[in-house]
């Protein structure tokens, strides 16, 4: 991934700027690799097993959601280069879905508060 013998360290005063050439680097391997999570159930499925070997349901949101400081640096990157326009797009919407997912797995296991009237 960092072909040019780059570091997260490089990226320390811009983590938005980092998570973004994350996303597009595996945007672009995914239409090439043979990658399990070409598919947004196959990323779903490996947050939910993190859930279940105690992982905090919250810090798992979050690191599926896009932050919204992060979402603003993306849409003004896309303002800028129109190339990015489609892809943000396409990520986020991929996000979110993966979080809706994550979300019907976590939830469809918690019981339902039975009311007494």
């Amino acid at each position: 991934m960092f072909s040019r013998g780059g570091t997260r360290k490089d990226f320390a005063g811009a983590p938005g700027i980092f998570l973004l050439r994350i996303l597009f680097w595996v945007a672009e391997h995914m239409a090439t690799a043979d990658l399990n999570f070409a598919e947004p159930q196959y990323e779903a499925a490996f947050f939910y097993g993190l859930f279940l070997r105690g992982h905090p349901l919250q810090k798992l949101r979050e690191d599926i959601d896009v932050p919204p400081r992060v979402l603003e640096r993306w849409q003004r990157l896309a303002e800028r280069d129109p190339i990015y326009h489609g892809m943000l797009e396409r990520m986020l919407t991929y996000r979110k879905h993966v979080l809706a997912i994550f979300d019907s797995l976590v939830f469809r296991e918690m019981p339902v508060p039975y009311r007494v009237q």
